[in-house]
């Protein structure tokens, strides 16, 4: 039974991608590192649990494995993807290397693409080139919920020398909350445990951008973070 579904979803692979939902992509996935099961319900307690493929092919394979049915290849096959995706084949405009000015239209265009709020992370070198991107937060349309966890894993396996945070308001009001001042305090205070410097927060909503550098609010953070150590 299995078998004939999948040669189903070949076929309609085969003769239209673009037909295929999400879910549909990421169980087609899954067929070439888990044999003779239904990857059907897999692929969807993926996306329940981290949002989205995107999500999925940048999350510590540790993690996937905690999802059922979901064992060490599977999870080794789809971060696989990602580093792939991520070093290999991925021209989303970002620059090499990081500039407010040069990063600015590259940001737009990357949130234009979510109908919910997202948190990323930019990790940087000694010289601040861009050496990962990495979504850190759960998937929801009201609000970002940071997962502080994961974060710490990607700044541990990057080691990065400088950090950017930009996540989007759907509000479009493009000003930073008080939940924004909080959780920029909290990811300020993990980058300095582990010798990073975090450099700017970027809030996007619509056409406009709001630095919490430019604004001399990071510095603000920073102080707080000193005084609490």
């Amino acid at each position: 039974m299995h078998e004939k579904h999948r040669e189903r979803m070949r076929k309609k692979l085969m003769e239209n991608a673009s037909l295929l939902e999400e879910h549909e992509i990421l169980e087609v996935l899954l067929f070439y590192a888990i044999p003779r099961v239904n990857t059907n319900p897999i692929a969807h307690d993926l996306l329940s649990q981290f949002g989205s493929i995107e999500k999925i092919l940048s999350t510590d394979p540790r993690m996937l494995m905690q999802v059922k049915g979901v064992g060490e290849s599977a999870a080794l096959f789809l971060s696989t993807l990602g580093h792939v995706y991520d070093r290999f084949l991925k021209d989303d405009g970002f620059p090499e290397k990081f500039s407010f000015e040069a990063i600015q239209m590259p940001i737009y265009k990357y949130f234009q693409k979510f109908d919910n709020e997202v948190f990323v992370a930019f990790f940087l070198d000694s010289q601040q080139r861009i050496i990962g991107k990495k979504i850190i937060c759960d998937h929801s349309k009201q609000s970002v919920e940071i997962d502080l966890t994961e974060f710490s894993k990607h700044v541990v396996s990057l080691s990065p020398s400088f950090v950017v945070l930009c996540h989007n308001h759907l509000s479009g009001i493009c000003l930073p909350t008080f939940e924004d001042d909080l959780a920029t305090e909290k990811l300020c205070l993990i980058l300095k445990l582990y010798n990073a410097n975090l450099i700017d927060h970027i809030i996007v909503s619509g056409n406009e951008l709001y630095s919490y550098f430019y604004h001399n609010r990071i510095e603000k953070i920073k102080e707080k973070v000193d005084q609490k150590i």
